[in-house]
């Protein structure tokens, strides 16, 4: 948590203290939906483990940018796969004409 200025051990007193408030880190529906059915039954905890796995090389900001568009996505795999691989390793939006 460093990039937010936030200690490790300042983000672990949030997550308990938001956990004993009974606040929950669950995948918002736009992303349950492209969950495959052997993952989607599983607890939220094993829902993240396999987006974080899946769109580990992705950046942020060409994903929130991608949410807004997701009528045509069927999963994970076909959001990575809209995602064009740059020659440094990034993830990129393709620019449609």
């Amino acid at each position: 948590m460093k990039p937010k200025g936030l200690s490790v051990h300042l983000a672990a007193a949030y997550v308990i203290a938001r956990r004993r408030m009974g606040f929950s880190e669950k995948v918002p529906p736009v992303l349950s939906g492209l969950l495959p059915e052997k993952i989607a039954v599983r607890h939220h905890w094993t829902h993240w483990s396999y987006i974080t796995r899946m769109l580990k090389d992705v950046k942020p900001q060409a994903l929130y940018q991608e949410l807004g568009n997701m009528e045509n996505v069927g999963s994970l795999k076909d959001l990575r796969n809209r995602l064009e691989l740059t020659g440094e390793g990034e993830y990129l939006i393709p620019f449609s004409a």
